[in-house]
């Protein structure tokens, strides 16, 4: 992976919940994921422009691969 690759900045979004339904109306995303409509009027929220830091980056695909018994390396990031 080429380190210049890795997003140096994102934007963080954090809004108030929805109401909460009747206990009939409760969502349950692991059964039906796409159930959950969207919010139907605007939400009250926060966002944030965050700066992501990575202070090493490993290199872990010789480690991860089938058969090989290679050491990680740690190469600090740009």
């Amino acid at each position: 992976m080429d380190p210049s690759s890795i997003a140096k900045s994102a934007w963080l979004s954090l809004t108030n919940p929805d109401e909460e339904g009747l206990p009939t109306n409760i969502p349950h995303p692991d059964m039906e994921p796409l159930r959950n409509p969207p919010p139907s009027e605007p939400k009250d929220g926060w966002t944030y422009h965050m700066f992501i830091h990575l202070d090493t980056l490993e290199d872990l695909e010789l480690v991860l691969s089938p058969g090989n018994m290679v050491q990680e390396t740690s190469h600090p990031a740009h």
